[in-house]
């Protein structure tokens, strides 16, 4: 005998989930950049400080964030 599937395909009708967890530009993720980006012509920029807290080696942004910052 089959099992009965739910429409969604996923038991998570109960689970309520943020908006918006993107590590880069969410602002429902707390230990998110929150990075705001807005078009220049074609082009998408967004100006930002890097805080300590995203530094890999002393001095420097973390490998990862770079990565973040340009992907």
């Amino acid at each position: 005998m089959s099992k009965k599937i739910h429409a969604s395909g996923h038991n998570t009708l109960n689970i309520k989930m943020p908006k918006n967890t993107c590590f880069g530009c969410g602002k429902d993720n707390s230990d998110g950049m929150r990075l705001k980006f807005h078009f220049h012509g074609v082009q998408a920029v967004c100006n930002f400080r890097l805080p300590k807290k995203y530094q890999g080696p002393p001095g420097h942004a973390h490998g990862g964030i770079i990565a973040t910052i340009f992907g």
